[in-house]
């Protein structure tokens, strides 16, 4: 095992014990659970930076935090009040900590609330359990803007030289079929991904604290992002010398070595050197890219950059709004978990069943957004707990000091810092949760009783999950697939219209390159559930079909700059639409020009209408294999 993992897990969790024993010190032992499960949203929310915004999320974490205590108190006086108050509370952290592209966050909230159901206090206790809720919120911020400040910028610096050298050493690999090759560039799409993806998020939450510094890295992440889908395109790359001495610059300029004047002074000459060069296949597929690295980087303004990646927020806005229905996975899954967990905190306290709990924390533990998923959990669920209480049993039959089975409970916290199987986990939890209560307990009863209540949690969660609007992931990925492909035909029939130009398409062409991305990311975070290749490699073709489109907006840019004669490449679009081009049928109309640019481009769309074809194809294939 890794050196560094072992200091700093035991790091965390002796900082994480002194933290909880220190809140339970200051708040009464009433609340040990409250320093509990405010630990662990602080460590479960800072792999998210809201540092960026931190008045804002200050007050919304505390609110968020007092609202949760104060609902669980209200759901602890009686069964009917509790299964109002659990439904609004459940529904709520489901519904806003559930995302479509990427892991949920809810646990550390909707444990929070049962939590506190379970460990109840009296109304002369609520104010020191209020005061404890906010300095949880407190907490979570304060961590955000000790660990996550400037954040981006470490980031940027970190993954792009990450990027970089996987980049630089598939150059050196291009003409071969090598599996490191493939496998630099998985590393490079991974980084460059996080990057863009973190910038997307630090734009949506505060576009002010977002300097146009900054968005130079994320401009340079676009290019190499581009490049890198290049390279895992073709093997055919020659003449890279002019290529790596850009790479080089940027590199620099990243590390903080030279300015931004050096990389486009490297753009220039290669321009200059590469732009006629129509037959250097690599700077012919590159030099689109380049010259809108060159037009980011000379942006001095961010509102342009920023308004471009402010509408990925605005179609989140509106994917949200379809969210508000019983057709959307997300809303089902927040209405079915807040009602099977409502029902269930309701028939607990009605039939005042003890550690009738641990029915619930199943029922929140199962509870996914798609059955596939969890199906799986059930699984490992009821394996982990059967074996759990049978260690839990054998142990603490033998040990019979009391003092002893409580120190036993150290070690266990401590061996789940390192388990992320979920089965194990399971049996930890299991150990922990049946030690705690072991002293003076009737071992075998308890032990037996929490394997009843984990599977009576289990199956009422089967028998809900197929009856209460039952999700399936792959049934959401075909859909999406299908929009998907949609969308790529839409985006190809506008770019053969007559009028494109680049007011045309930011208007009509880009809305659509947003939302594509935004379904590919939707298909390629379900494939983690379904473990589809098929659809990894349409992901990977959307991809390539994505970054050609892109391709073809720098060129018609660099083209409309150049106020090149049009009227040829309008006739030239419809040919090509119209027609079934063989590749010499191609190489002789493009040898035919004499225009570069629109060599350039004329290739591009060749590309992209060629693509259409193989993406319809690969859909087909994605779609049957899950």
């Amino acid at each position: 095992m890794d050196k560094k993992k072992i200091i700093s897990n035991t790091i965390v969790f002796f900082i994480t014990t002194s933290i909880v024993l220190l809140f339970s010190g200051i708040f009464g032992g009433e609340n040990v659970l409250v320093g509990v499960q405010g630990t662990a949203a602080v460590l479960f929310l800072l792999t998210i930076d809201f540092s960026l915004n931190p008045v804002k999320n200050t007050i919304y974490f505390v609110l968020l935090e007092l609202t949760i205590g104060l609902a669980a108190y209200i759901a602890s006086l009686n069964p009917y009040l509790a299964i109002i108050s659990t439904f609004l509370m459940m529904f709520y952290i489901f519904y806003t900590f559930t995302y479509n592209t990427k892991k949920p966050a809810f646990l550390p909230f909707s444990l929070a609330f049962i939590y506190m159901l379970y460990d109840p206090v009296t109304a002369q206790q609520l104010p020191k359990r209020f005061l404890g809720l906010i300095v949880c919120g407190l907490a979570i911020m304060l961590l955000q803007i000790l660990a996550n400040k400037d954040r981006l910028k470490k980031e940027s610096v970190s993954k792009l030289n990450n990027a970089l050298e996987s980049i630089n050493k598939q150059i050196e690999l291009v003409n071969t079929n090598s599996t490191e090759r493939l496998s630099l560039n998985k590393d490079a799409e991974v980084n460059l991904n996080q990057l863009i993806e973190s910038f997307t998020f630090a734009i949506n939450q505060n576009k002010s604290k977002v300097s146009i510094d900054l968005l130079k890295y994320l401009s340079i992440a676009q290019f190499l992002d581009s490049l890198n889908i290049e390279l895992n395109k073709t093997n055919k790359f020659t003449n890279t010398e002019d290529l790596s001495a850009l790479l080089n610059s940027i590199k620099l300029y990243v590390n903080n070595e030279s300015n931004i004047d050096s990389i486009l002074d490297n753009i220039s000459v290669y321009e200059s050197k590469n732009l006629e060069n129509y037959n250097n296949n690599l700077n012919l597929v590159v030099y689109p890219y380049v010259a809108k690295l060159k037009r980011d980087l000379q942006q001095t303004n961010a509102d342009k950059i920023i308004n471009e990646y402010s509408r990925s927020k605005f179609f989140e806005n509106f994917n949200s709004k379809n969210d508000l229905s019983f057709k959307s996975a997300k809303f089902t899954f927040a209405f079915r978990g807040a009602l099977l967990l409502s029902i269930g905190v309701f028939l607990v306290a009605l039939f005042n069943i003890e550690n009738g709990k641990w029915i619930i924390f199943t029922l929140a533990a199962i509870n996914q957004p798609y059955l596939d998923k969890a199906n799986i959990k059930l699984r490992d669920r009821m394996v982990g707990t059967l074996l759990g209480g049978a260690l839990f049993f054998v142990v603490y039959s033998i040990v019979k000091d009391d003092s002893v089975r409580m120190g036993l409970l150290l070690p266990v916290g401590y061996a789940m810092t390192y388990i992320t199987n979920y089965t194990y986990s399971v049996i930890c939890v299991t150990l922990f949760a049946l030690g705690s209560i072991s002293v003076g307990a009737n071992i075998p009863f308890i032990a037996v009783q929490r394997v009843i209540f984990v599977l009576i949690g289990c199956i009422i969660a089967i028998i809900a999950d197929r009856l209460i609007f039952p999700t399936y992931a792959y049934k959401y990925t075909q859909s999406a697939i299908n929009k998907s492909i949609a969308t790529n035909k839409e985006i190809v029939d506008l770019l053969s219209k007559k009028d494109i130009s680049i007011e045309t398409f930011a208007k009509n062409v880009q809305p659509l390159i947003i939302k594509n991305r935004w379904l590919n990311k939707y298909i390629a975070y379900n494939n983690t559930t379904l473990n589809s290749k098929d659809v990894d490699e349409f992901i990977c073709n959307q991809n390539i079909f994505i970054n050609d489109v892109i391709a073809f907006e720098s060129l018609l840019y660099t083209h409309d700059e150049n106020s090149v004669d049009k009227a040829s490449l309008e006739k030239d679009f419809n040919y090509i639409i119209n027609n079934n081009l063989s590749n010499d049928d191609v190489v002789k109309l493009i040898d035919t020009k004499d225009c570069h640019f629109n060599k350039l481009i004329l290739n591009n769309f060749i590309n992209i209408k060629n693509n259409l074809s193989h993406s319809n194809n690969l859909s087909n294939n994605a779609i049957k294999s899950i």
